[in-house]
């Protein structure tokens, strides 16, 4: 289940992202600290700006999930 706010955050990113380019015509430092600042939200960024397809980041989502579940496994299994 996704948070309504991680939703709404990367959302504001993909819609931001030609607004960006617009002020990189004016202001290219400006443009690429709103860049960075946006990019900070979430390892789904990267399709909002489309770097990559989501169905790469969904691989790579599952395959974090697992690691993160075998991870947990290990830190809490019984003695």
């Amino acid at each position: 289940m996704s948070l309504v706010a991680q939703e709404v955050a990367l959302q504001v990113v993909a819609d931001i992202g030609p607004l960006i380019d617009r002020i990189a015509r004016r202001d290219r430092s400006l443009a690429q600290q709103l860049r960075r600042s946006a990019s900070s939200v979430a390892l789904k960024v990267a399709v909002a700006w489309g770097y990559i397809p989501l169905a790469q980041q969904q691989i790579v989502d599952r395959e974090l999930d697992r690691l993160l579940a075998l991870l947990w496994g290990l830190l809490h299994r019984r003695r």
